[in-house]
């Protein structure tokens, strides 16, 4: 069975600051959002370094969202009447 909801996910930290910036989040920002230090955010950015850190899938995905260039899905802000 073919799966037409296939995407490249590119987690390198080039492309993690680009999604994070078109998101409009600052460095500090985006570490607040996913509760961990801004020291550790700027590690995700970071390239080829020792200290660098990846990116978790998740993550990937809520920033994409975040940035609005999910491929299949958007962010909508709920309205009063729904729960």
């Amino acid at each position: 069975m073919k799966n037409d909801n296939v995407f490249e996910i590119n987690l390198t930290p080039e492309n993690i600051k680009r999604l994070r910036i078109a998101a409009g989040l600052t460095l500090k920002e985006c570490a607040n959002i996913f509760g961990i230090s801004l020291r550790g955010w700027q590690k995700k950015e970071e390239s080829n370094t020792v200290n660098s850190r990846g990116i978790t899938k998740g993550e990937y995905l809520y920033l994409l969202l975040l940035s609005r260039e999910h491929p299949e899905f958007i962010l909508k802000k709920r309205d009063n009447t729904e729960k």
